[in-house]
């Protein structure tokens, strides 16, 4: 670990993702369909809700050559962030790529309808 010699390092817990990774090869949607990745959070500063932002920012620069094939990134929540997560997505111009539903009552059932459109 690279925070072992870190100073501190006696508080420095190592707490594994809770999601483990698809095996073998991830395959893309063949109907054309656009990839859809969804995050459902709180929308403040703690959450990272706004590199997720960024990091489609960096797909739509260094990513696949077609803005089609970029994944779409819907995102359901609200909190003290929401006015500055919106301006971000618009300010960077990704306005059809980054789709703020806010906050959804029943977004276990939105997302699932989400999904099922892409």
């Amino acid at each position: 670990m690279l925070a072992q010699n870190a100073p501190g390092a006696d508080f420095i817990q190592h707490v594994p993702n809770g999601i483990f990774p698809p095996r073998g090869e991830v395959r893309l949607p063949r109907n054309g369909a656009r990839p859809t990745l969804v995050m459902s959070a709180r929308l403040s500063a703690q959450k990272g809700v706004d590199i997720a932002i960024l990091a489609m920012r960096l797909l739509q620069q260094y990513g696949p050559g077609a803005r089609d094939a970029l994944p779409m990134l819907h995102l359901f929540g609200d909190g003290p962030d929401n006015d500055y997560v919106r301006a971000l997505a618009e300010n960077l111009g990704l306005a059809g790529t980054v789709v703020i539903h806010g906050n959804v009552p029943d977004a276990v059932h939105d997302v699932s309808a989400t999904m099922a459109r892409t």
